[in-house]
């Protein structure tokens, strides 16, 4: 955003201020002018500025040939330092869309290495509780298996709901 500022006073610091908006600002700019005058008798005095501001990458046509008119260059280094700030905000958007797509596909996999670990730990305690029940006591069998179902039935009804709960959290405002 750049801002023009003219002034123009009489070096008196009695000024009393008097606000006054101007009529025809530019396009997409809020000029405003104040307008200061004295309350000394006898002598009178004006100051008096106005300021323009813009938005987007360049200041408006008007201004950019105020500009060519101190130096012909200054018209193409603010459109190089335009491009330079865009090239960078797009390089900077695509390492944050990089780093997320990383991070998706990490968690990704973390997640289906946690379900193998999960089916791998479940078979070993059904086959030991058929063991248990085939070798030794068939009541202990049930129970080693009915534990080992129980426990691998909880962790995955704890795991839907602690991401359905982290999921309704992120969709909510603070």
């Amino acid at each position: 955003m750049g801002r023009n500022r003219k002034k123009r006073t009489s070096g008196n610091p009695g000024l009393a201020k008097k606000k006054s908006t101007s009529p025809e600002p530019d396009k997409g700019s809020d000029a405003e002018s104040n307008d200061r005058q004295l309350d000394l008798p006898g002598v009178q005095a004006t100051l008096a500025y106005q300021e323009r501001s813009f938005a987007g990458p360049w200041p408006p046509p008007e201004t950019m040939q105020k500009y060519a008119l101190i130096d012909k260059e200054f018209p193409a280094k603010i459109v190089a330092m335009a491009d330079e700030e865009q090239r960078i905000r797009h390089e900077m958007t695509r390492r944050d869309a990089d780093r997320m797509d990383t991070w998706v596909h990490s968690e990704m996999a973390s997640r289906k290495l946690g379900q193998w670990l999960a089916l791998c730990v479940s078979v070993a305690g059904l086959t030991a509780a058929g063991l248990v029940a085939i070798l030794a006591n068939p009541w202990a069998g049930a129970a080693l298996g009915g534990a080992s179902l129980g426990t691998i039935v909880t962790a995955f009804i704890y795991g839907s709901r602690a991401q359905k709960n982290s999921a309704s959290s992120d969709e909510e405002p603070e």
